[in-house]
């Protein structure tokens, strides 16, 4: 199965060994995200190494492993689908506008996220954690 991955999500895989983190690491998907979560995760690398009581080649390791399972698709892959994006979502979150889009332009089986606001909206599948769990339980054991 085909997933957007959330910063959210990412953000709490290299926090701590969680659920995200073997959801994300689990061959069973294939995970895509935007371009610009690279930049966001190098921003909060300081309060993401704090939180996760982790040493700088230890966050460098878990980056690699969980970003070598995500596939990075630059803003040019995403445009054309910016203003269909905004009509769905901008009004909740505009900050989730290239989140929306990315499920536009590829095939996908829904955004994975904990941000309860994408719900709001009804044109993509928003999958929680625990939806993710239930599914792995259901489908993959």
């Amino acid at each position: 199965m085909i997933f957007i991955v959330d910063t959210n999500r990412i953000m709490a895989g290299l926090i701590r060994d969680s659920t995200s983190r073997e959801i994300l690491l689990n061959p069973n998907f294939e995970f895509y995200t935007p371009d610009f979560l690279l930049t966001e995760i190098k921003n909060h690398k300081d309060l993401i190494m704090k939180k996760g009581g982790l040493s700088e080649s230890k966050f460098n390791t878990i980056y690699e492993l969980l970003i070598d399972r995500i596939n990075v698709l630059p803003k040019s892959d995403i445009m054309k689908h910016l203003n269909e994006a905004k009509d769905i979502i901008s009004d909740i979150d505009p900050d989730d506008i290239t989140f929306i889009a990315l499920a536009l332009a590829i095939p996908n089986n829904g955004i994975w996220t904990e941000d309860k606001h994408f719900k709001k909206q009804n044109n993509i599948k928003i999958w929680s954690t625990k939806e993710i769990l239930d599914l792995l339980n259901t489908i993959f054991k």
